[in-house]
């Protein structure tokens, strides 16, 4: 075991550039492991024990004893299953070391088979007892039920941030989440959780979905695992408090998939920034461009990737670029464009290309010192009006004469051909007269926003005459029940009176026989 772990491949491209090592060297180690682990199973059982308490403290010769805490160099090479660095990049080699400055853990591909359990649960131990540990690398290992178990117990958590939580090509499928999944809710906030190239599949992802609301990861990876529509449905769906970035591509998703985002989009109920999508048997223009078209109402995705678009011919490449355009930059109509997303900030493909135009538009709106107002007004500045004319001058002007004075400027050859063409003159006076208007976005001008108070006028009156309808008809009602309470009323009054006279001749009657009975 000890002289595959050695000659592995994994192993060796970890320790490219390094001299390889010799028989001698082999025995030396194998000797080590002998006398460290013994033939005794109750004496290893007592080590293992001890190793599992996070609470024991370990003496130096048990912390050197474990090759974990050993490093590697040309006089004296050993067995490392994991590294230890600090974030200047150091290496760290002593217990010290490791527990005071360990900012980067990263396991070697190693046949994991050759390391004990009790290697895995000091492993462990060094994660929970590093508090300055902020990645932690775990990828391409067949990480069993009992090994995750051992690094990450139930009832522990990380009492620091990490970057970086990695289980790239793990073999992690749904018993494994399940293990994971506990851990992650009771433990501070990850950047990144890298769950890519494992075997989730959609019962894993609906566990990772409803833990989200508690799991405080800011960006998932579940790339290349067997997921699909419903699996991400359940993971998009999710009320996640602080996830901005999922990346669900090569997986087999469909068009429903793809669908479900669409219609999950134009909801708004997506709060991502950056998103990740793509399909075994690739991703058509159409289906992305119908994504585009689900995005313009959304105010928080900046970013949409797409892996393995097809863009066969050059119609299928103009039929994107115009949806991106009207996405970001409508140039059909001033209102138009004033509505347009800016936020936004571009689709990525590599079988993709936008056009100049569609780059600046990007470009603008990855300007984050500018509001969108200020992104708004660069744009239609540069691309919809064709020019780059200074608009302060007009800005001390009264608005009153802004009409004339455009129209003088229209005489003007040389302004026209500025403008490209004369119809642009009217957007241009709306254009200033909103320059300092705060919703300038949500009413590029004042007609419109008109007419969308008389449109909402127009809603609350018919409600109005609902609500009047629905008030005349629980008013019948209750003239109606006035009137069967007063009938009551008679009635039982008529009926007390019965009983009283009833009751009176009866009094009558037991006189006369009492009388007779005197007599």
């Amino acid at each position: 075991g000890i002289a595959s772990l050695l000659g592995s491949k994994n192993c060796s491209d970890k320790m490219e550039g390094e001299d390889s090592l010799s028989t001698s060297d082999v025995d030396d180690v194998s000797d080590g492991f002998d006398d460290e682990e013994g033939s005794d199973d109750g004496e290893n059982e007592h080590d293992h024990d001890s190793i599992s308490d996070s609470d024991t403290e370990w003496s130096e010769d048990e912390i050197q004893s474990h090759p974990i805490f050993t490093t590697r160099n040309d006089a004296d090479p050993k067995i490392i299953y994991c590294s230890f660095e600090d974030r200047y990049g150091n290496e760290l080699l002593t217990e010290s070391e490791i527990l005071d400055a360990c900012s980067k853990m990263d396991f070697l591909q190693n046949e994991i088979s050759c390391i004990p359990i009790g290697r895995w649960r000091s492993m462990g131990y060094i994660i929970r007892n590093c508090t300055r540990l902020d990645q932690v690398y775990l990828d391409y290992m067949e990480l069993s039920v009992e090994i995750i178990e051992s690094l990450f117990p139930r009832n522990c958590a990380f009492e620091f941030s990490l970057s970086v939580l990695s289980f790239v090509g793990s073999g992690l499928g749904r018993r494994e989440i399940e293990v994971i999944v506990p851990f992650l809710e009771c433990s501070a906030r990850i950047d990144l959780l890298d769950l890519r190239k494992n075997r989730i599949g959609n019962e894993g992802a609906q566990i990772l979905a409803e833990a989200l609301d508690k799991i405080h990861v800011k960006s998932l990876i579940l790339s290349d695992n067997g997921i699909t529509s419903d699996g991400m449905s359940h993971i998009l769906s999710s009320n996640s408090p602080t996830l901005t970035c999922l990346h669900v591509d090569r997986n087999e998703i469909g068009n429903d998939g793809i669908v479900i985002l669409a219609q999950l989009f134009r909801q708004g109920s997506i709060a991502l920034e950056e998103l990740k999508i793509g399909r075994l048997n690739g991703f058509s223009v159409t289906w992305a461009k119908l994504l585009l078209e689900s995005l313009h109402s959304n105010e928080s995705m900046n970013e949409l990737e797409i892996v393995g678009l097809k863009v066969a011919d050059l119609p299928s490449l103009e039929l994107l670029d115009n949806a991106a355009k009207k996405l970001v930059c409508d140039t059909s109509s001033f209102d138009a464009f004033c509505k347009s997303n800016h936020i936004f900030q571009g689709l990525v493909s590599r079988e993709y290309k936008p056009s100049q135009t569609l780059k600046y538009a990007f470009r603008i709106n990855t300007i984050s010192d500018f509001s969108i107002n200020d992104r708004l007004r660069c744009k239609l500045r540069s691309i919809y009006f064709h020019t780059n004319f200074d608009v302060e001058p007009f800005l001390s002007i009264k608005i009153s004469i802004m009409p004339h004075v455009l129209g003088i400027l229209s005489r003007s050859d040389e302004f026209i051909t500025n403008v490209n063409e004369e119809g642009n003159l009217n957007g241009i006076y709306r254009f200033i007269r909103n320059w300092n208007v705060p919703d300038l976005c949500v009413f590029p001008s004042p007609e419109l926003k008109i007419k969308t108070l008389e449109a909402e006028n127009a809603k609350l009156l018919c409600s109005l005459n609902k609500l009047e309808g629905e008030v005349s008809r629980l008013q019948i009602l209750q003239r109606e029940s006035n009137q069967k309470i007063k009938q009551l009323k008679m009635e039982n009054q008529r009926l007390l009176e019965e009983n009283e006279e009833h009751r009176v001749r009866k009094g009558d009657k037991s006189i006369k026989r009492s009388n007779v009975n005197t007599v």
